[in-house]
């Protein structure tokens, strides 16, 4: 349900560029709230989950057409699964001047979790990414979209500073 091809991808990209939307990632849109600059009236933060292989792709595409993003990256595919990309690509994407955010260790849901299991999806996560990229990071996206004043605190208190959610139509 959350696929695209290469072909769609293009074409909903020279879309928004024909619109004449402003494309950018959440450390585009950060710096934006910060500064209190106002966001344009066409105004669209891309984001790209889970860190599959396919990620290298999309960020081909994203830097033909002049577009920054945030990849979300879920540790353990990253560490373990087959068809995701590693810490080379990862430190790739980053000095290609992507935002990085993390997305859990293992992908469940924070709201289904404890309070100390959703701290070390948290934590461990954010501790990884620190690790790969040698820098602070500063965003993630609640798996599923599944957040909570819990998960909000708790990643808030972990030095979270924008956090990502999506509502399914």
């Amino acid at each position: 349900q959350y696929v695209l091809s290469d072909q769609q991808l293009r074409e909903q990209l020279e879309f928004l560029k024909a619109e004449g939307y402003v494309v950018e990632g959440f450390a585009e849109l950060e710096c934006r709230l910060k500064s209190n600059q106002e966001i344009p009236p066409h105004y669209v933060v891309v984001t790209i989950d889970d860190g599959h292989e396919s990620s290298m792709r999309a960020a081909d595409l994203f830097e033909m057409h002049g577009v920054k993003a945030t990849f979300f990256l879920t540790r353990d595919r990253c560490l373990k699964k087959s068809g995701f990309i590693r810490e080379p690509q990862i430190r790739e994407l980053r000095k290609r001047g992507f935002s990085l955010g993390t997305h859990g260790t293992t992908h469940r849901k924070l709201t289904f979790m404890s309070k100390q299991a959703c701290a070390e999806e948290l934590r461990g996560s954010k501790e990884w990414l620190e690790g790969v990229i040698a820098e602070e990071v500063r965003y993630m996206a609640a798996p599923g979209g599944f957040i909570n004043a819990q998960v909000f605190h708790l990643a808030s208190g972990f030095g979270y500073s924008l956090i990502g959610t999506c509502r399914e139509w």
